[in-house]
């Protein structure tokens, strides 16, 4: 599974009432701590990626990582 979303439409859908700019720094935080059991999160640019933490969503990333070189 692999899921892409820009930060803005993911601060306004998660109903946070910090600012973006503070939401955007907790996120980054959590997406570098690679904390969260299910998925690895990666940044590119203003939106953010979440890879399975499967077989498949490994493959993906490397699709990722590799198609942007």
């Amino acid at each position: 599974m692999t899921a892409t979303i820009s930060l803005e439409l993911l601060h306004k859908k998660s109903g946070s009432r910090s600012p973006l700019r503070n939401f955007r720094i907790a996120v980054r935080q959590l997406a570098e701590s690679n904390n969260l059991p299910e998925y690895r999160l990666k940044f590119s640019g203003d939106k953010l990626i979440a890879y399975g933490r499967t077989h498949k969503g490994g493959l993906r990333e490397l699709r990722d990582v590799i198609g942007a070189l």
